[in-house]
C-alpha cells in the first residue's frame, strides 16, 4: 500500500524505513513536504505489524494528513477476465459506501474517479468477459483496438489509473488497487479499510451471485447497502459499526480529516 502525508522530517523517515523495505519517496501530487511511504507486500501474517511501523514513523517525524492525501491499496488478485468482470460490478455496487465513509475531497478528486460516472451495470453486464479490459481503457481513450490494449498493458503509466478502483494495475502488476480512502496515518483506520477490501474480494472468488450484487446497487440509500453489506460479506459487528459511525461522522459534516 502507498500511505501519503505532508508536514514533516523527510530524510528522518527515509533513514527509518528505507532500510527495512520500505519505499520512500516524493509525490508530485502534495505540497513540498510531502511523502508516500510505500508499505511492502506481505502475505497477510505481517501486515498488520508493517502499516504500524509506517504509521508510527510518520507520526514520529511530524507528518499529518491533509485532503490532498490518499492511501491506496493493493492487493494481489488472480486474472481470469470472468472474476474481474464480476469484481468490476461489485466495486461499482460497493462504491457509494466507499465515498460515504470518507471525506467529500475523495470524491471531487482527480486521483480516484468514481466508476459511476462513466461505466453503467447495463454495460458491464453485457460486455463479453474476455473484453472488460476494453471497457475499463474505452473510458479514457477513443477509437480503441486491442492491440492499444495490449500496449497500455505493458506500461505503468496509465490515465485509467485514476479510478478509485484502478484496474490497469491489476494488467499491468497483477494487483488491483483502490484509491478511495483519505489519506491516514491511522494505524487502525487502515487495518479496518483492509479488512474490508478483503471481504469484498474473498465474496467475489468464492460466493459471487450477480442478483445479490443487483440487489445491493438497488439498495436506496447508503445505510441499507452498509446493512446489506454487512449479511453479504459477513461482516462482524465491530466493522460494522466503524463503517456506521464512519458513515455518520462524514454525512453530518461533523468533522474533516
Amino acid at each position: 500500500m502507498e500511505i501519503e502525508a505532508e508536514g514533516g522530517d523527510y530524510d528522518d523517515v527515509y533513514d527509518d524505513l528505507a532500510d527495512e523495505g520500505f519505499g520512500v519517496q516524493g509525490d508530485g501530487s502534495l505540497d513540498e513536504d510531502g511523502i508516500e511511504v510505500q508499505v511492502p507486500a506481505s502475505n497477510g501474517d505481517n501486515t498488520d505489524k508493517l502499516v504500524q511501523r509506517a504509521c508510527q514513523c510518520l507520526e514520529k517525524n511530524g507528518f499529518g494528513v491533509s485532503k490532498r492525501c490518499g492511501l491506496h491499496v493493493h492487493i494481489e488478485y488472480p486474472s481470469q477476465m470472468r472474476t474481474i468482470k464480476h469484481l468490476l460490478l461489485m466495486t461499482y455496487a460497493c462504491e457509494p459506501v466507499f465515498y460515504a465513509i470518507n471525506p467529500q475531497s475523495r470524491l471531487n478528486n482527480t486521483y480516484c474517479q468514481p466508476l459511476n460516472k462513466r461505466f453503467s451495470v447495463h454495460e458491464i453486464i453485457q460486455t463479453n468477459a474476455q473484453k472488460i479490459d476494453e471497457l475499463f481503457y474505452s473510458k479514457k481513450y477513443a477509437d480503441l483496438t486491442r492491440s492499444k490494449v495490449r500496449t497500455f498493458k505493458r506500461m505503468k503509466w496509465n490515465d485509467c489509473r485514476y479510478f478509485g478502483f484502478n484496474l490497469h494495475s491489476l494488467f499491468y502488476q497483477k494487483t488491483v488497487e483502490f484509491r478511495y480512502h483519505a489519506g491516514t496515518t491511522s494505524h487502525q483506520k487502515i487495518m479496518r479499510w483492509i479488512t474490508l477490501l478483503k471481504a469484498i474480494l474473498l465474496y467475489v472468488r468464492f460466493r459471487y451471485n450477480q442478483e445479490d450484487v443487483l440487489r445491493l446497487i438497488e439498495q436506496p440509500a447508503v445505510l441499507s447497502k452498509i446493512r446489506y453489506l454487512k449479511q453479504l460479506l459477513k461482516l462482524d459487528e465491530p466493522l460494522t459499526d466503524y463503517i456506521i459511525n464512519r458513515y455518520i461522522k462524514f454525512r453530518m459534516h461533523l468533522c474533516a480529516e
